[in-house]
């Protein structure tokens, strides 16, 4: 296990020359994530948009990695867990654009229209990369499902068939970004 060790403060003793240290030691998952700046600046120069949804598979599945990103403020809005495809033995999340190979897709895509489908509402996506030019063909859309739980847990998630896929209540909170026109794109990484 990964552990991260964060010094929090420093006495120090003159006469001595001792110094004391407090540490504090912090699991990766209590660590907040925070979007770089250069990737605000560069989605939004590409989109000219305030809001997008934002995928950080880099993240473990247990933490909150889907996010509804401010590119103004480069500030999180939203956050909450998401499930990807195939992931390797290392449990790192594989991308693919090859039809039936049921990994995830990277990259930018253009959230398309709301239907029903066999797990409730879901959302088309439109792949503008090369990284994901065939989730529509491939049938890889926005959904939730029972598995993803809402608040972060100590486990590994479920695993999807390359669809982002999140809770059920999640997707009823990103229905109001998406169907006010407020957010029109997904950015996976």
């Amino acid at each position: 296990m990964l552990v991260f060790v964060i010094i929090i403060g420093c006495t120090c003793k003159a006469d001595h020359f001792t110094k004391e240290y407090y540490l504090e030691i912090v699991t990766p998952k209590e660590i907040p994530f925070a979007p770089k700046p250069g990737i605000c600046t560069q989605l939004k120069r590409q989109l000219k948009e305030e809001l997008i949804f934002y995928i950080n598979y880099n993240l473990p599945s247990n933490r909150e990695r889907f996010f509804v990103l401010d590119l103004e403020q480069c500030m999180i809005v939203q956050r909450g867990l998401a499930c990807s495809g195939k992931q390797n033995e290392e449990g790192r999340v594989r991308f693919s654009n090859v039809p039936g190979s049921n990994c995830s897709s990277n990259g930018l895509m253009k959230i398309g229209e709301k239907y029903s489908g066999q797990f409730g509402k879901a959302y088309r996506l439109h792949g503008l990369e090369a990284s994901n030019s065939k989730v529509l063909e491939r049938f890889v859309v926005l959904h939730a499902h029972d598995c993803v739980p809402d608040e972060v847990v100590e486990y590994n998630i479920c695993n999807s068939l390359g669809c982002p896929t999140v809770s059920p209540s999640y997707l009823d909170l990103l229905e109001k970004y998406v169907d006010s026109g407020k957010v029109k794109h997904l950015y996976i990484k």
